[in-house]
């Protein structure tokens, strides 16, 4: 049973581990990118376009460029505010974790 307990034990620390990986390199990376943030805008904004040729043909009236503009921008924010939630879902540390390394800090 505890060589079972530190196959999981090592299982939870590799998978916090990686979650460290992914919220400090990957997704900090991606929040402080203005080229992806442009990127973002680009692909709402062509979304929206297709959208729009897409309901022109049901006679829906086309949505003006200014107002395309102002949802991206604000689709922009939202997924950076998304990143930043992910983020600091990932820095959580899972019960287990914590429990493991307190009894680790306490035995040295």
């Amino acid at each position: 049973m505890n060589k079972f307990k530190k196959i999981v034990i090592t299982i939870d620390n590799k998978r916090e581990n990686l979650e460290d990986f992914v919220a400090d390199r990957i997704l900090t990376k991606i929040d402080s990118s203005t080229k992806v943030d442009d990127l973002e805008k680009e692909a709402i904004i062509a979304g929206l376009t297709a959208g729009n040729a897409y309901l022109a043909t049901y006679g829906i009236p086309v949505i003006p460029n200014e107002v395309k503009e102002k949802i991206a921008d604000a689709g922009v924010k939202a997924l950076n505010k998304a990143n930043k939630l992910l983020q600091k879902q990932l820095k959580k540390k899972s019960k287990l974790y914590k429990d493991n390394h307190k009894i680790q800090k306490d035995k040295i």
